[in-house]
């Protein structure tokens, strides 16, 4: 006689308290296109993945592509705020889980979500019957992009098909504004949101915000208020998007610390005179343990020149006990103002996977003053990219060898037996 199997309570989600309110309506939204958009940690994201679960789970059938432009970013942004959302709410083991492929299938109904970049034209093709999308930084499509995938979407489905379009209104200028704001659409729903919408925004992020507002009136008004608007005063010109070369002369990296901001490294590759910008890390919540762990399987060789804010020199003297080349990056009198123009005067190339230091590139300003005038130094928002190229760049080529107060930040004996950086780069 079979022993029988205790009874096990469903796995209860509160939707009233999970989904902010101000997502309630979006929820429940059926239209082809649900556009949610405004300023920086609305919870606009976290709200489209949650849809996305919950209709996995829900509907008859269900094949949810979720996309950016470029593959590379789906890792660290899309995929893992999915998985988040699954271990809030304690049910990942409801899902199999294709690490690999980065796609999620529910057990119960085999419903899936898909992740994929514009840029894998194979994996798009392979795609068969999609009943929905999720297009994160829908900034970064073009109008063409969104054209062809509202083709996928056709035929009969169990489900109602929807696109669900997040992202900041960067630009006036942008297509999206003329496509969706300028005229109206009966097929539409359109939902703005801010930081102050996000009841769960910690109050460290809320006084980040706050203090924007402070920096720099435009800035707030994009990325506090989700108004579109138009930058001016950018520091550095469009980087220029060429193919690279295959070897570089010299390479050097510079890494700008955080938690709760993004940890960045940033790869700079010199060839004929020219800067090769890649960006191999920027994500936010690394310890260093997590950061140590990375670092041994990133690829970058350990006699490398890296440069690091020297702000931190404790988490530099760990990379080098790790047997990294690691210096603190020169942060002598004037270094900022200075290090930018040296920077200014390079020609620096990026490519379309550089998606944060590419977004970070249109949107580096110089503070401007209460009477309207800018002034000589950058507002600190949107810089941790930026700050990581300029460690790198302006340390190891500085025109002049470092004054005394920069040996004195060496920490560790190992680092100082490496030697210190070079001098300039020729013609540079």
């Amino acid at each position: 006689m079979g022993t029988a199997t205790a009874d096990v309570k469903p796995r209860r989600i509160d939707l009233r308290s999970e989904i902010h309110q101000c997502f309630h309506e979006a929820y429940h939204d059926t239209n082809r296109w649900l556009v949610l958009y405004g300023g920086s940690d609305s919870g606009k994201s976290w709200f489209a993945g949650q849809k996305c679960l919950l209709r996995t789970m829900q509907d008859k059938r269900s094949r949810i592509i979720c996309t950016r432009k470029v593959a590379s970013t789906i890792k660290n942004s899309v995929f893992l705020l999915l998985l988040d959302i699954l271990d809030l709410w304690d049910i990942r083991h409801k899902f199999k889980v294709n690490m690999a492929d980065k796609a999620l299938m529910y057990k119960h109904n085999g419903n899936q979500i898909i992740t994929v970049g514009l840029d894998d034209v194979e994996k798009m093709k392979s795609i068969q019957k999609p009943t929905s999308f999720w297009h994160e930084e829908t900034t970064e499509l073009s109008a063409r992009d969104l054209i062809q995938l509202n083709l996928r979407l056709r035929g009969e489905a169990e489900t109602y098909f929807q696109h669900i379009l997040t992202f900041n209104p960067i630009s006036r200028t942008h297509w999206l504004k003329k496509r969706f704001f300028d005229t109206t659409h009966d097929n539409a729903t359109v939902i703005k949101t801010t930081y102050r919408d996000n009841e769960h925004l910690g109050q460290e992020d809320v006084a980040e915000l706050d203090e924007l507002q402070q920096q720099d009136a435009e800035m707030y008004n994009i990325y506090g208020l989700g108004l579109w608007g138009a930058l001016e005063g950018l520091i550095y010109k469009p980087f220029i998007v060429a193919p690279y070369p295959e070897q570089f002369e010299e390479t050097v990296y510079g890494i700008d610390f955080g938690y709760r901001a993004p940890l960045v490294v940033v790869q700079c590759g010199i060839a004929d005179r020219q800067v090769y910008l890649k960006e191999l890390l920027y994500k936010t919540k690394m310890t260093s343990g997590d950061f140590l762990e990375w670092l041994e399987g990133s690829g970058i060789p350990k006699r490398a020149c890296i440069y690091a804010d020297s702000a931190h020199p404790g988490r530099i003297a760990e990379i080098a006990q790790a047997g990294w080349n690691v210096y603190p990056a020169y942060k002598g009198q004037g270094s900022v103002h200075d290090g930018i123009m040296f920077c200014r005067s390079l020609n620096i190339h990026t490519c379309p996977e550089n998606v944060n230091l590419n977004g970070e590139n249109e949107a580096y300003k110089w503070r401007v003053n209460k009477d309207g005038e800018a002034i000589d130094e950058p507002v600190k928002w949107m810089d941790h990219g930026m700050d990581a190229m300029r460690y790198a760049l302006y340390t190891h080529y500085k025109p002049e060898p470092p004054d005394n107060s920069y040996e004195q930040v060496v920490i560790v004996d190992t680092i100082a037996q490496m030697g210190g950086p070079i001098g300039a780069f020729e013609g540079m």
